[in-house]
Formats: C-alpha cells, structure tokens, sequence
C-alpha cells in the first residue's frame, strides 16, 4: 500500500421510517512502504566497490573467508529487517566433501541455519527477530 494514498468512505444511516442519511468522509491512510531491496557490500561500506575477494593456496589452512570483517548488510524499509542469506557456491571445482560452506561458530539464537556441509549455506531469521549484525556474526 502507499504511504499517505487517500481514501473516501461513504457512510450511510436510517432509522427505517425515512430515507437514509449519507454522509461522506475522506481520509488519509498511511501504509507501511517495504519497496526497497536489502543491501549487502561484501568488504564494508568504506570500500569503492562491494565485491570481496580472497584467495587459498592447496595444501595451506582449507577455511577461507567469505567476505571482509566490515561487511556492511542494510536494509531500509520502515520494518528494516533481513529474512534470510542464502551463500552459495556457483563454481564448485572440487567434489563436495572436498569444498563447502560450514560456519565456524553457533549462530545467535536468533538464526536457523541449514545445508552446513554443503555448497548451499541458508541462514534464516528466526520470527523476524534477527539484526544485521546477527547476520553479519554469523558468517565471520
């Protein structure tokens, strides 16, 4: 709904003996705007772009994180909150027990977290309760 639309209401009354009376009045709603799309930038919001990038050699420490500890995750819509991540890798090379996404501690409680072990990672606000920084902890 749009916020600030206008309405007209007619109002109609009788006492079953006459003709109604009608009335009408005309009012304003304001509706809670959810138009706009949450933001993630992948290295922080100090950084030009928001991509994040990083590399593993074989052979050395197998985890590798998946964006920069300043990640910055908004959302700016009158009830700003983040339903769910879904991180998935799109470019497997190696076989799956060899390269997937786990978490490297508990999520906050207020996060459900499915597919650890797999390419697909979904982390999922638990009764719209979860911040972005409970996000953003999560996948540190």
């Amino acid at each position: 709904q749009e916020t600030g639309s206008t309405r007209i209401i007619t109002l109609q009354i009788s006492d079953a003996a006459a003709t109604p009376a009608t009335g009408a009045a005309i009012i304003t709603i304001t509706g809670l705007s959810n138009q706009f799309p949450p933001v993630l930038d992948a290295n922080g919001n100090l950084v030009d772009d928001i991509n994040y990038n990083t590399a593993l050699t074989e052979g050395s420490n197998p985890s590798v994180p998946i964006y920069d500890p300043r990640v910055f995750i908004s959302d700016q819509d009158i009830k700003p909150y983040v339903a769910w991540v879904n991180v998935t890798i799109i470019n497997p090379l190696q076989p799956v027990s060899q390269e997937y996404l786990t978490l490297t501690q508990n999520p906050p409680s207020t996060l459900t977290v499915a597919g650890m072990g797999t390419r697909t990672l979904i982390l999922t606000s638990v009764r719209q309760s979860a911040t972005n920084i409970d996000f953003t902890t999560a996948l540190l």
